[in-house]
C-alpha cells in the first residue's frame, strides 16, 4: 500500500496503473473536458463508468475519450473513485478523472494505491447499475451542461479550448446537437422580452433574439439563426450562433433570447467565423438553398437532418 498525498502523486501512479496490460475500470464521479489527458497514450483495454451530472461532468470530456475507442458508461448519483488494472491493484481516493482533481495547483486530493492483484473490480461494478452512453443521453448532457455554465458565469477550465470546424464536428462519434431558425427582418425593440428579460436577468440588455414557432426551442439549445428573404431563399451567405438563455412564450409572443455574449466555457458546436472556417457560410448557402423542402433542411424539433449535414459536406469538396 502506498499513500498518495496530492495530485502530482496521483497522477503519477494512474500514468503507471493504466500504461501496464491487462483490464482497466476507472470509476469515478465526474469525467472533465481533459480527462483523456490524464491518462496513458494508446492506453487499452480501459472502461470509463461516470454520473452525467451537469456542472460535474463534461460532456466533450466524454466524447474526446468516446473518439479514442475508449468505452464511456453513465450512471446516476456515482461518487466512487476508483482506478484499476488487471492482476495489478487501484487506486482509490477523492480524485475524479479531471484537471480540477489532478491538475497542477487544482484541488486538495488524496489517495492510496493497493497493489493487490486480487481484488475483484466486479463486486464493486454489479452493485452499480450503469449502461453505455447513448446520443440522447450526450445531447441531453450538453443541454443541462451549458445551462449550468451560463447560469453560473464563466468557469476557468470548464469549456473546451479547442474549437472544431464544421467538418471536424462531423468526425466525433456523437455531434453535438444544434438547431435552425431563420428570420426576414430583425424585428423593432420589443416591450415584452424587455420585461421578460429584466424580470429574469435583471437587465433590459440583451444580445439577441429570433420568433420562433412554440415548443420547438429549449433553454440550453445552440440554434443557427440565419435570414432568408420572403421566399425562404438565402441571398447573401450569412450565419449567427444564438445560445437560448431564455423562451417567451405569453402575450402571443413565442420567442428565443440570448441575454449574453457567449465565452469560451459554452463553446458553439462549431465555429463559424470567416478566420477560422472563411467557406462554412457560403457552402451553408448553397447545400440550404438546393434543398427542395422545409423538412428536407431540419426535423420537427429544428434540429438539422443528417442529410442536410451531408449536402453542407460536400460542399467542402473531397477530403
Amino acid at each position: 500500500m502506498r499513500y498518495l498525498r496530492n495530485s502530482a502523486e496521483i497522477r503519477e501512479q494512474l500514468t503507471a496503473l493504466f500504461a501496464g496490460p491487462g483490464r482497466k475500470w476507472a470509476v469515478v464521479g465526474f469525467v472533465g473536458y481533459d480527462a483523456l489527458d490524464f491518462l496513458p497514450a494508446n492506453v487499452a483495454n480501459l472502461r470509463v463508468v461516470c454520473w452525467p451530472k451537469a456542472g460535474g461532468t463534461n460532456p466533450d470530456g466524454v466524447r474526446r475519450l468516446l473518439d479514442a475507442k475508449i468505452p464511456v458508461f453513465f450512471c446516476d448519483r456515482l461518487h466512487q473513485k476508483i482506478y484499476w488494472r488487471e492482476s495489478a491493484g487501484l487506486i482509490v481516493g477523492s480524485a475524479n478523472l479531471s484537471n480540477n482533481a489532478l491538475g497542477d495547483d487544482r484541488l486538495h486530493e488524496f489517495a492510496v494505491f493497493c497493489d493487490d492483484p486480487a481484488f475483484d473490480i466486479e463486486r464493486v461494478l454489479e452493485k452499480l447499475r450503469y449502461a453505455p452512453v447513448t446520443p440522447e443521453q450526450l445531447a441531453r448532457l450538453d443541454l443541462e451542461h451549458d445551462r449550468d455554465v451560463r447560469q453560473r458565469g464563466p468557469v476557468e477550465g470548464v469549456g473546451s479550448a479547442h474549437a472544431k470546424t464544421f467538418l471536424q464536428s462531423l468526425q466525433t462519434r456523437y455531434p453535438k446537437r444544434w438547431k435552425l431558425v431563420t428570420f426576414e427582418e430583425r424585428r423593432t425593440a420589443s416591450a415584452e422580452i424587455a420585461a421578460e428579460v429584466e424580470a429574469n436577468f435583471g437587465t433590459t440588455r440583451w444580445v439577441n433574439d429570433n420568433d420562433v414557432e412554440p415548443g420547438k426551442y429549449d433553454v440550453g439549445d445552440f440554434v443557427l439563426q440565419v435570414k432568408t428573404n420572403d421566399d425562404g431563399v438565402i441571398t447573401r451567405a450569412n450565419a449567427t450562433w444564438l445560445f437560448v438563455d431564455h423562451v417567451i412564450r405569453k402575450d402571443g409572443v413565442s420567442a428565443i433570447v440570448q441575454v449574453r455574449p457567449l465565452d469560451a466555457s459554452t463553446p458553439p458546436p462549431f465555429v463559424i467565423d470567416r478566420a477560422l472556417d472563411p467557406d462554412f457560410k457560403p457552402h451553408f448557402k448553397r447545400a440550404f438553398n438546393e434543398q427542395g423542402d422545409w423538412d428536407d433542411v431540419f426535423d420537427a424539433h429544428c434540429v438539422p437532418r443528417p442529410s442536410f449535414l451531408a449536402a453542407i459536406a460536400r460542399q467542402y469538396g473531397p477530403a
